[in-house]
């Protein structure tokens, strides 16, 4: 996925299934990638994206976001904004990492309790944005 494949007028309609991993891709530059970070891209009742995207640098996958309270008063005054997001994970090693099957199990759960409906969930590593996969579908 490349983010060359966008239409120009992209930011100006509902982003689709078709499009989410091309518009992580463009968001989650490869500096943020090596600085582990995390995209949040808000979008309006109709699904176009807001147009300044939340980066967060330098996060430790680690840590259990769920139990974060500051985190989610972030992500509350964030729901305040829009309906929707676009979930972007960059991180320098290749492909989808247990902490990113972690931190998309927290933010599933996380995000519709504020309101917030999740579009996609994205890994970009050096090469690739790819979506991250529910974990309990890895278990079926």
């Amino acid at each position: 996925m490349t983010f060359e494949q966008l239409k120009e007028n992209w930011n100006t309609r509902p982003i689709t299934d078709s499009n989410l991993a091309d518009v992580v891709d463009l968001f989650l530059a490869l500096r943020d990638r090596h600085r582990n970070s995390l995209l949040l891209l808000i979008t309006d009742d109709a699904g176009r994206p807001i147009p300044t995207p939340i980066m967060l640098n330098e996060v430790d996958w680690h840590i259990d976001p769920t139990q974060d309270r500051n985190f989610i008063e972030f992500l509350t005054m964030i729901a305040d904004h829009g309906s929707g997001v676009l979930v972007g994970i960059g991180h320098p090693q290749p492909g989808v990492t247990l902490d990113d099957l972690r931190w998309r199990a927290a933010l599933a759960k996380i995000l519709p309790r504020i309101g917030l409906h999740p579009l996609g969930f994205f890994t970009g590593d050096m090469d690739t944005v790819v979506p991250i996969p529910d974990s309990a579908d890895l278990a079926a």
